[in-house]
């Protein structure tokens, strides 16, 4: 996690999910993956979005699935702005 002038962001690495995200608070911006091959599954994120409470969350590490498929246990976060980006 790191402070950007008053925006609070926290970026997870390629990982699953992990206990530290319930140390963070207050998050502006959560960026985290979501490639079941490597990384957390849909479920996982969104659990791990319940948690942290961002304002925005970003999706990445999703080369190889469709993102907009895997949303939907997002759907419980209705005040998180999920946002992705095409990928090249």
């Amino acid at each position: 996690m790191f402070a950007l002038g008053d925006k609070r962001i926290y970026i997870a690495r390629d990982t699953e999910k992990t206990s530290d995200a319930k140390a963070w608070k207050n998050i502006d911006i959560a960026i985290l993956p979501m490639n079941p091959s490597c990384t957390m599954t849909p479920e996982p994120v969104a659990d791990a979005a319940e948690e942290l409470r961002p304002s925005v969350l970003y999706l990445y590490h999703y080369v190889e699935s469709d993102p907009s498929r895997r949303v939907a246990p997002l759907k419980c976060c209705k005040d998180i702005d999920v946002r992705i980006r095409k990928m090249r």
